[in-house]
């Protein structure tokens, strides 16, 4: 699925900088794992929960970052929405 491979993009990308805590991107990363194995097994509710979750975490760090760091969340937060309205649509 094109959505999860542009996720797991985007959470390297965040690797390399210092926007999120080793705490927070391990968060991000379990979450990726999850969604990926849920979805490999046709679990969509499952993954609609777990992205929709993470959505809401990415958009509460954002609001405590400064400008430049919610600019660099902002795909994290818009895919992992997509991702849940995608599972949505085929649970």
């Amino acid at each position: 699925m094109q959505l999860i491979a542009d996720l797991t993009r985007e959470i390297d990308k965040l690797r390399n900088t210092e926007v999120l805590t080793d705490e927070q991107l391990k968060v991000l990363q379990d979450g990726l794992g999850y969604i990926s194995g849920r979805a490999l097994i046709g679990r969509w509710n499952d993954v609609r929960k777990r992205a929709e979750s993470l959505e809401k975490r990415v958009h509460n760090w954002a609001q405590d970052a400064e400008d430049d760091a919610r600019e660099t969340l902002e795909p994290v937060e818009d895919l992992l929405k997509e991702i849940g309205d995608f599972a949505k649509n085929r649970d």
